[in-house]
């Protein structure tokens, strides 16, 4: 930056004047670095909703200080970014909606089993809208359960244009929305990133069950999305509509349901909307739930004008309940792109033959059933596997064992790899399509790493002899 300043034109060449320009940016950028990362932490220390000067600092209060830089009621000063930690274990019953928050900040609990924050199906829980534009605009929601939120949008997490949101290790349950977005609901100009994270049984009145996204960018991993609904709409676990970008990795979803389209996923143009699922398993989701005939792509529904592209992933045993088959699987309207990047499994290719030819595999190194001849993928129910979220693992005669590809991955959906080297378990007894790696976010055979102490498994360190002897002998 200093070079760069003096060879602007008329720019005086003296090394000293430059020496001390240095000194001078460089305390600058320290001032307001300290600044920009200065952070209030605001503990939380009672269950009670209430606004009250009864020298306790309730969930309600803590957003207020933070908002207002200010003391609240028992809550100490917030500064440019607020550390919310919510420091007692319970759930907090709501009386109304918590106020919409307007500034940077944190908010952490103990851990979703732990802290609970429930709207009583009457209110709405977070709300993120700041008043100013550009970067930063960030709110971190971890280690919370939010349950029972009610409104017209986002019951859980509503969010506006301009932020960067991260939801990581939480679970959203049990919301509801009279419009979109049963759980999670967001307008424009955004960043969302979900980590290790449950989102189930939530229900929309219209598009996405359990979360409704539109123009920014989606990040989801390590993450489960069950059983949500979107009641007279599209996209039951997920709708993203003009114009965003959605990764989804290392996820599952499960059990979704869509009155119509895309019962798992729903994407639609039409300005370009782009998408990608890789190693991620999507199943059991259902299309026309309603049965009224409108409706197709049980698994995902890719509409007007959108682009998906799936690799590592499997798309099957889902429903479309349009009568007879249809597109029980998956969508591709004639506007939209469908694509493999190989080493995928869809049990029925019926509406996306194009892209997945049958064949076990085909051309792409794709397992590929038809409606006469389905690929089951042999799935274990939903069910906790180890890790955070719940996922469906390979049954021992599954087809997606040491079928995929996934090199470089360093664990599958619960964080697990093989030794610490990446996610890959090779079954001997089975011959390999590509690296070993198992299709869907489940790694059969992967567990915990678990670090045994060899230098000291003889007792050495509680002088233990009579071990010794033992272990000499």
């Amino acid at each position: 930056m200093v070079e760069e300043l003096w060879r602007r034109p008329g720019a005086r060449r003296s090394r000293r004047l430059s020496w001390w320009v240095a000194v001078w940016l460089g305390v600058l950028l320290v001032v307001l670095g300290a600044t920009a990362g200065s952070a209030a932490q605001i503990n939380v220390n009672t269950l009670d909703d209430s606004e009250s000067d009864d020298g306790l600092c309730s969930l309600r209060e803590a957003i207020v200080a933070a908002n207002t830089d200010s003391e609240y009621l028992g809550c100490p000063e917030g500064e440019l970014v607020d550390d919310i930690q919510i420091a007692v274990g319970g759930t907090i019953e709501l009386t109304a909606d918590l106020p919409d928050i307007t500034r940077d900040v944190n908010i952490r609990g103990l851990g979703p089993s732990v802290t609970v924050v429930d709207g009583l199906g009457q209110y709405g829980i977070i709300s993120f809208f700041v008043t100013r534009f550009g970067d930063g605009n960030k709110l971190l929601l971890e280690d919370l359960r939010l349950t029972h939120g009610s409104r017209a949008r986002g019951a859980a997490v509503l969010i506006g244009d301009f932020v960067d949101v991260t939801i990581r290790l939480c679970e959203l349950d049990n919301n509801q929305t009279t419009g979109t977005g049963g759980a999670i609901d967001v307008q424009a100009n955004f960043r969302l990133t979900i980590e290790d994270s449950t989102i189930r049984d939530n229900e929309s009145g219209g598009s996405g069950g359990g979360i409704w996204v539109r123009r920014g960018e989606v990040r989801i991993s390590g993450s489960t999305l069950a059983r949500n609904t979107a009641t007279s709409g599209s996209g039951g676990g997920i709708w993203s509509e003009v114009p965003t970008e959605l990764q989804v990795a290392s996820s599952t979803l499960s059990g979704n349901r869509a009155d119509g389209h895309g019962g798992g996923l729903a994407v639609s143009g039409p300005v370009s909307v782009t998408a990608s699922l890789t190693s991620t398993t999507v199943t059991d989701n259902a299309a026309d739930d309603d049965q009224d005939g409108s409706g197709d792509g049980g698994g995902l529904a890719v509409l007007d004008g959108a682009t998906i592209s799936i690799g590592n992933t499997i798309v099957g045993a889902n429903v479309d309940r349009s009568g007879a088959s249809e597109c029980p699987d998956a969508l591709a309207d004639a506007t939209s792109a469908l694509t493999s990047t190989g080493f995928s499994l869809v049990t029925v290719n019926s509406c996306v033959a194009g892209a997945f030819p049958t064949g076990n595999p085909n051309a792409n190194n794709d397992q590929v059933g038809s409606d006469g001849s389905p690929q089951d993928p042999l799935l274990d129910a939903l069910t906790s596997n180890g890790g955070p979220t719940q996922t469906h693992e390979p049954l021992m005669a599954s087809p997606v064992i040491d079928q995929g590809s996934c090199t470089g991955e360093p664990g599958d959906q619960r964080g697990w790899g093989a030794g610490g080297g990446g996610r890959i378990v090779d079954d001997l007894d089975i011959v390999d399509l590509d690296d070993g790696c198992d299709i869907g976010s489940v790694e059969r055979g992967a567990g915990e790493i678990v670090i045994i102490d060899e230098i000291f498994s003889d007792g050495f360190e509680g002088m233990n002899t009579d071990e010794w002897s033992e272990i000499a002998s």
